[in-house]
């Protein structure tokens, strides 16, 4: 099998592992630190009611050299798998064309959460298995991409619940787990995504609509026509309107197509969008040799 990488996630596991974590109790008057704890609730009881007292997150970097250790440790881990033939690598770069959708998408998150060493391990990833920069479009994406091309031996490799939304092979690194999800599967696992949310993402979906829900609500597999109708009489009972019903299912959609986003299989005239402009998927470094190969060739026979 091809393994298409979704790294973005190992650069995480490998950069946090080391770094120290705290909460700093601070007398806002003076600045002075008074006290650290682990734990922020361990630091709101040492405050007690003391109004001029206030706690922060803190954080070390731990050391590079382990960070790029743990690293290529678990690169190599599902490489040398036995189900890799090949294998291709993809980071995140810059821009995310999900925030030209909802500038308030991944807001959110805290950015502590981010690794000290992250652009220094996306380096290493460059330079020691070619891992190939994603610009605007999410890594996600263009994994999910390449694998609709040769749905039989492409796998896409992540831990990533949201790419479980895309038809092929899946393998798990951490659970070691390997699944063909069909085009029914990915479907159903979508619009049931539809109605919950991603609150990781700050994606609210229907608000109040859990995993529950979305199981009673979407039993099983049906016609995407038929799951999509269901979820958006959903969202018209709680008063949504198209346009935000369009909106959640972009921002939650992995593309399975270049430059084609989300929309509602219903009556194509009677809902209409502003489509966002994406950009292409970029080659990796062995397709641009590829290319480089077939202008020489083309060169030396005077074509």
């Amino acid at each position: 099998m091809n393994f298409l990488i979704d790294a973005d996630s190992a650069l995480y596991k490998a950069g946090c592992a080391g770094e120290r974590r705290w909460y700093e109790v601070v007398d806002v008057m003076s600045c002075e630190v008074l006290h650290e704890c682990q734990y922020k609730k361990d630091a709101l009881n040492w405050i007690g009611d003391e109004p001029d007292l206030d706690c922060f997150p803190m954080k070390e970097a731990g050391p590079l050299k382990e960070a790029i250790y743990n690293l290529k440790l678990y690169i190599n881990n599902i490489i040398n798998n036995e189900h890799c033939d090949t294998y291709q690598v993809f980071v995140g770069g810059s821009g995310n064309y999900r925030r030209e959708i909802d500038p308030e998408y991944k807001v959110s998150r805290n950015p502590l959460d981010k690794p000290f060493h992250i652009e220094a391990l996306k380096d290493c990833l460059v330079k020691e298995y070619g891992a190939v920069r994603i610009d605007r479009l999410e890594v996600d994406d263009v994994v999910s991409i390449l694998s609709q091309r040769d749905l039989q031996s492409n796998c896409i490799v992540s831990i990533d619940k949201d790419l479980l939304n895309t038809q092929g092979w899946h393998f798990n690194p951490d659970t070691l787990k390997l699944e063909y999800i069909t085009e029914e599967q990915a479907n159903l696992n979508f619009y049931r995504q539809l109605l919950t949310g991603d609150s990781t993402d700050g994606i609210i979906g229907i608000k109040g609509y859990g995993k529950a829900a979305a199981l009673r609500i979407l039993p099983k597999e049906l016609p995407p026509q038929e799951l999509c109708a269901v979820v958006w009489g959903e969202y018209q009972k709680n008063e949504h309107t198209m346009e935000y019903f369009v909106q959640q299912g972009q921002l939650l959609w992995m593309l399975r197509e270049e430059n084609v986003m989300w929309y509602p299989p219903m009556d194509d005239n009677n809902y209409f969008f502003t489509p966002v402009l994406l950009p292409p998927v970029p080659e990796t470094p062995k397709q641009k040799a590829t290319k480089r190969r077939v202008a020489e060739v083309e060169d030396e026979d005077g074509f």
